[in-house]
């Protein structure tokens, strides 16, 4: 699971690496943006607060690129 995944842009850079791929951001915008371009049938993306999220799935690794200073406590 990506955490601030933005456009989707890192599940094309890592295909081949991963099973699944779930991508998570703040942005609807952005989230859009990753549906559009970078949409296949292993990588999910959703749109919400980090803290807010609820995933029913085990994660192997979790990642974040860029993203600690957007995130308060």
């Amino acid at each position: 699971m990506e955490i601030g995944c933005g456009v989707g842009a890192t599940s094309s850079y890592l295909e081949g690496i991963y099973i699944n791929y779930i991508g998570v951001d703040y942005s609807k915008e952005f989230i859009e943006l990753a549906n559009q371009h970078y949409s296949k049938v292993n990588v999910e993306y959703y749109c919400s607060n980090i803290k807010e999220l609820k995933i029913d799935k085990e994660l192997d690794l979790v990642l974040g690129i860029g993203v600690l200073h957007h995130i308060s406590d």
